[in-house]
């Protein structure tokens, strides 16, 4: 399922770009602060030089782990929880290539 999902959003740039527009302006739909979070995500990515440096660098991974936060990924009753930020931080950067799939589009 993993490999299917990424291969959905890499295969079409055009597609990958329809969901990040369609998802990007809906602040009504967020609480506020997974709305600051989740902008955040996007302000960041779009002043990176490069999406390489952009997954290295752990204010923007903080940005990232706060923003599944706040969209429920990390939950009081358990029923969803998000590993610790290092070990989250250590899975991107070992995921990287499959990440920087979408920048190659």
């Amino acid at each position: 399922m993993k490999e299917e999902n990424i291969k959905a959003l890499t295969t079409n740039k055009d597609v990958f770009i329809t969901y990040v527009k369609k998802y990007y302006n809906r602040q009504n739909d967020f609480s506020n602060s997974s709305y600051y979070f989740h902008k955040r995500v996007i302000e960041t990515i779009r002043t990176s030089k490069t999406h390489k440096d952009l997954f290295k660098d752990k204010i923007f991974l903080e940005f990232v782990y706060a923003t599944l936060s706040t969209w429920g990924l990390d939950r009081m009753d358990g029923s969803a929880r998000l590993v610790e930020f290092d070990i989250f931080r250590k899975s991107v950067l070992d995921n990287l290539s499959l990440f920087l799939k979408v920048d190659r589009l």
